[in-house]
């Protein structure tokens, strides 16, 4: 039988009871502002990199199951999508499946917000580290919110850390303010891109301290749909007020 964790990340300690984060065999909750960690993390950037840094942690000290999910204190999966995923990940299949929530994976072209700079370094990362070539399309998005095996999850964390130490060399990227001044030159450039739709919203990522978070939450896609199966689930259970509910046309979908 499949060893399988959910791990659920909270940013304020109040969640842990606002949310019902429960503490089990299966469910690990994770304080992404716990600076007492003793243990190898990068909690003091969650400004920053928000729930990556859950990941990171996870990642760096091995925290391994066979079979892993990714959620956070208000957006999770049912309880049944969990039992699902499960039998489907343990499904034959020609690519590892990496499984993730149905109504953020396609947006309107009008919310990309990613300078060329940032592009163009992704795909030249992706053509030095995995020898990918691909066009980036604009409308790919979802939250940091999946399911998949151990192996996955590490090659995924591999992607993410090793993009951050292409763009910061020698791990410069855990230094806050060479974040800071990442971001503050991407807005910069995004003044002069005319690929950026100015009078949208978007534009105020480029001021967030979690532009790191949502960087990642467009180009993530883009890297896992090329590469392994993607399982679209929408048996999941999001406690906000909004959802982008999107049509989907796409190949290599299971819908759950």
């Amino acid at each position: 039988m499949n060893i399988y964790k959910i791990w659920r990340s909270y940013y304020q300690k109040e969640q842990y009871n606002d949310f019902n984060i429960l503490t089990n065999n299966n469910v690990i909750p994770f304080y992404t502002n716990d600076l007492s960690n003793n243990q190898i993390n990068i909690n003091y950037l969650n400004e920053y990199l928000g729930e990556l840094v859950m990941l990171y942690y996870i990642w760096k000290n091995n925290l391994k199951s066979d079979i892993i999910f990714i959620d956070q204190y208000s957006k999770r999966f049912y309880q049944n999508a969990y039992e699902d995923g499960i039998k489907l990940l343990n499904c034959n299949t020609n690519k590892n499946s990496v499984i993730v929530t149905w109504p953020y994976f396609d947006l309107e072209l009008n919310h990309q917000w990613i300078t060329n700079d940032i592009i163009v370094k992704y795909k030249t990362f992706l053509k030095q580290t995995y020898n990918m070539e691909l066009e980036f399309p604009y409308n790919k998005f979802w939250w940091i919110m999946f399911g998949c095996k151990w192996e996955t999850f590490c090659d995924i964390c591999q992607f993410i850390f090793g993009f951050l130490d292409y763009l910061f060399p020698n791990e410069s990227w855990t230094n806050i303010n060479n974040l800071i001044d990442f971001r503050d030159n991407q807005y910069e450039l995004s003044k002069t891109d005319n690929t950026i739709n100015k009078d949208h919203y978007d534009m105020h990522f480029y001021k967030d301290k979690r532009f790191f978070a949502f960087l990642f939450e467009q180009l993530l896609p883009v890297y896992v749909s090329n590469k392994f199966n993607i399982i679209v689930s929408n048996n999941y259970n999001i406690k906000i007020k909004y959802c982008y509910e999107q049509n989907m046309n796409m190949n290599n979908l299971i819908i759950t």
